[in-house]
């Protein structure tokens, strides 16, 4: 099992207080699958996590989180390796700062027409120098798929379509 490779995750309800990402008025209706789940977050210490043979990650720029700009975020899409029908969607942190940092992401994964899924990750500690992970459960989308994320409220956009 490669470093990035996750395991699918359970359907449980979102944390209190959990954020969910901002809907997408052009992805469609949001239907029972707008509930937010919850997500996993995953350590990857000084790796960045999307490395050869771990899918096909499509990721939006890096924007800063935090006000010093020494923490940053970013919203990918991912389909399984081989080109599969398996597709989640992640938010990475990466901290560059000298401290951890706190931090709570919400992301939704959409087709052209439909959000699909939506999760949300309760608080975890990102250590310095440091990336981490947070993963929605895996979906199966037969076409392109994209999604949409945050981190401690702070929109990081859309990801490009995979």
């Amino acid at each position: 099992m490669s470093a990035a490779t996750v395991l699918p995750l359970g359907a449980a309800a979102a944390p209190a207080g959990a954020a969910a990402p901002a809907l997408d008025p052009g992805a469609g209706t949001a239907g029972p699958a707008a509930i937010a789940a919850s997500g996993i977050w995953r350590s990857y210490g000084n790796t960045n996590p999307i490395t050869p043979g771990s899918g096909t990650w499509r990721c939006q720029s890096p924007r800063p989180v935090d006000a010093d700009a020494q923490v940053n975020g970013r919203v990918c899409v991912i389909r399984s390796p081989n080109g599969t029908s398996a597709v989640r969607a992640a938010v990475i942190v990466r901290n560059d700062g000298s401290g951890s940092y706190t931090a709570t992401a919400a992301l939704g994964l959409y087709t052209s027409s439909a959000l699909i899924g939506s999760w949300a990750c309760s608080s975890a500690e990102v250590a310095a120098h440091s990336w981490s992970v947070c993963f929605g459960q895996a979906r199966t989308v037969r076409g392109r798929a994209y999604a949409r994320g945050t981190v401690n409220a702070v929109d990081l956009g859309r990801s490009p379509w995979v």
